[in-house]
């Protein structure tokens, strides 16, 4: 039987954790929709001793290493300037945080990614840079040391121009303690990522020739010798097919992830030939997502990751099956998940998404004891998102979340359709802060997995190509016709609300057909998609992928850019924007707003000057929902039709 204790960091997390409940009548404050989010995630150290974890301090997201054992100050770490996009252990005592900054190379303004290094105590904190310098690509993980030594090894460039030599990327071996680099495997043109085994050996180079035409693969058996070509194919060809090995096995064959049975599901591959073996997974109907290793085990398979309503894992390992359901015992109902392990996979990071206890919590296996980390309010009180399939205008079937307001009959309601961004994303059942947020203030709230969303398999996913504001316009439109069909909806009484690729839906969608909406409102929304080609092209490793990619969203960009085309909105709507968004940079709004200004339509326009492209700052997002309030209230209010 499993014992639940509060000890662990009770003075340190447990004090500015806030338990949510949901007011009998009343409307909820705006702050409720972010005290909610206290956590994003934790990771523990290989040992057990330390986690780290993303988490809201003063209501902004810092960077925290948490001692485990009852001892200790939780940790502060500062970044700088930039955005997380990954943090990895490095033994017990260090960690590797990949930052996307904007920066500067010879002149030339684009995107980069750097790796910091810091002790597990905060302490040390370097960017990692070898000898020879860096270009964009500041660093990209590819092995960690499971000996507890602080060995990685680096994949990264040293130029961002195609005729040097340094722009193909090389591997090092690093000493993160010493900054030490040792090249582990030299560049290769063409060959633009690189693989390595459970031991650190460099097995596996993948990449797109010039012009992008063709995919090649190198391979080699051991971590000496020459990198023999293995295939090169029509990287335009849906046929065909080349393996990423997510785990090297024994006896010169790997496991891989295929979609060439139409979803992403698990397979041998015979890393000699190159030929896909026997099927060890997939899931009916949704795309497998992820392989879990087992570190201490080189060949071993810990557990294979995918999506429906819910993250879900099937674990093969034995601990793990029964850490599993430990937690679905403790936690009936709460939808556990185990999101981080130790090597040994005798202590847990446990993420409960749902239930009265829903939280963050470490598992010890060893004791059965369940501690809790940050507890993040009781899911039971907050509207359930609902699951409903519908067929959009040519027969394709299409996956919507449902969030019905509280307390009203799910009839003839005020509707807000929120696409999400991407667009190769999707939409879950797990708690969304807008959408209870818009379903607090009255609103059916409408999350339809369009086409070109990512989960539902190869065919649907690439019903999407070509289709930026064509089809996929199409499918958001659609569902709201479903909606008001099966009388849960009030078509007459319907906004568009979405951010990054779904502010551009918004924005399109009052360009395109304002005739179906009272108002839209973008956030960090894509308003031109020639200049988000020609920015992309400024990141790490651009050139011809970035703009093959983006003409395959559209024959003709500008044709669906909403910029171009201002005298064509027909309705209200509001522009909200980060300065300092990595990702959609603030001219898309600034330009868009400017265009409408001049054309006399109706538009407001929040630049929030702090703001990135992931509210890591809960004023922030107060700013932002209360600004997305009033405007609803005044163009698509909630209460009863006058």
């Amino acid at each position: 039987m499993l014992k639940f204790s509060r000890g662990l960091l009770g003075s340190v997390l447990l004090a500015t954790a806030s338990i949510v409940a949901a007011p009998a009548v009343a409307e909820r404050a705006v702050t409720d929709f972010t005290d909610h989010t206290k956590m994003a995630w934790a990771k523990i150290s290989p040992d057990g001793s330390r986690l780290v974890a993303e988490m809201k301090v003063d209501g902004v997201n810092k960077l925290i290493i948490m001692p485990l054992g009852g001892s200790g100050a939780a940790i502060p770490i500062g970044l700088g300037e930039g955005e997380l996009a990954g943090i990895y252990w490095v033994g017990n005592d260090w960690l590797l945080a990949n930052v996307l900054r904007r920066g500067h190379f010879n002149g030339y303004e684009g995107y980069m990614t750097r790796l910091v290094s810091f002790r597990a105590d905060g302490t040390g904190m370097r960017i990692l840079q070898p000898p020879e310098g860096l270009g964009f690509s500041g660093g990209t993980v590819r092995w960690v040391a499971k000996d507890g030594s602080p060995q990685a090894l680096i994949e990264y460039s040293t130029s961002i121009y195609i005729g040097d030599e340094g722009f193909w990327p090389r591997v090092a071996r690093v000493d993160i303690e010493r900054d030490r680099w040792k090249p582990a495997s030299n560049p290769m043109e063409s060959i633009t990522n690189w693989y390595a085994d459970s031991s650190g050996a460099v097995r596996m180079g993948t990449g797109i020739e010039k012009g992008g035409r063709r995919s090649r693969l190198v391979y080699r058996e051991g971590d000496s010798g020459l990198f023999k070509e293995i295939s090169a194919v029509d990287s335009a060809a849906e046929d065909q097919w080349l393996p990423v090995p997510e785990l090297f096995l024994r006896d010169n064959k790997a496991l891989t992830i295929s979609r060439h049975e139409g979803y992403a599901g698990v397979y041998e591959v015979d890393l000699a030939t190159m030929k896909i073996g026997a099927k060890v997974y997939g899931k009916p109907g949704y795309d497998v997502t992820g392989i879990l290793n087992d570190p201490i085990n080189p060949h071993g398979l810990r557990g294979i990751a995918w999506y429906e309503d819910h993250s879900r894992v099937l674990w093969f390992d034995p601990k793990f099956q029964g850490a599993q359901q430990m937690i679905e015992q403790a936690f009936p109902g709460g939808d556990p998940q185990i999101e981080s392990s130790t090597h040994d996979g005798l202590r847990h990071v446990v993420h409960v998404s749902g239930g009265e206890k829903a939280g963050y919590y470490v598992l010890d296996m060893t004791a059965k004891r369940l501690t809790p980390i940050m507890k993040l309010g009781n899911e039971d009180l907050w509207p359930a998102k609902r699951s409903y399939r519908y067929k959009a205008r040519d027969g394709l079937e299409i996956e919507a979340y449902l969030t019905f307001p509280g307390g009203q009959e799910a009839k003839n309601l005020p509707v807000i359709l929120m696409p999400h961004g991407g667009p190769r994303a999707r939409d879950t059942a797990e708690w969304d802060g807008w959408a209870q947020f818009f379903a607090d203030r009255g609103y059916l709230v409408i999350q339809p997995n369009y086409r070109g969303s990512t989960g539902y398999g190869v065919d649907f996913e690439r019903a999407g190509l070509g289709e930026w504001g064509l089809k996929m316009q199409d499918d958001v439109d659609d569902a709201l016709a479903w909606a008001a069909k099966e009388g849960y909806a009030d078509a007459g009484r319907a906004c568009v609300i979405g951010g990054s690729y779904g502010g551009y839906v918004a924005m399109r969608a009052a360009q395109r057909n304002p005739e179906l909406y009272k108002c839209a409102i973008s956030f960090a929304g894509v308003s031109s998609l020639p200049a988000m080609m020609r920015q992309d092209q400024n990141s790490y490793f651009s050139g011809s992928a970035s703009r093959d990619y983006w003409k395959g969203q559209v024959d003709d960009l500008k044709s669906v850019s909403p910029v171009h085309f201002p005298e064509q909105f027909g309705i209200p709507i509001l522009l909200v924007h980060g300065e300092k968004d990595f990702r959609v940079p603030v001219e898309h709004s600034r330009e868009m707003y400017s265009a409408l200004k001049k054309a006399g339509k109706q538009v407001e326009y929040l630049e929030q000057p702090k703001n990135d492209h992931h509210f890591t700052r809960d004023e922030d997002m107060h700013e932002f929902l209360l600004a997305a309030e009033k405007f609803l209230d005044k163009y698509n209010p909630a209460g009863p039709e006058a």
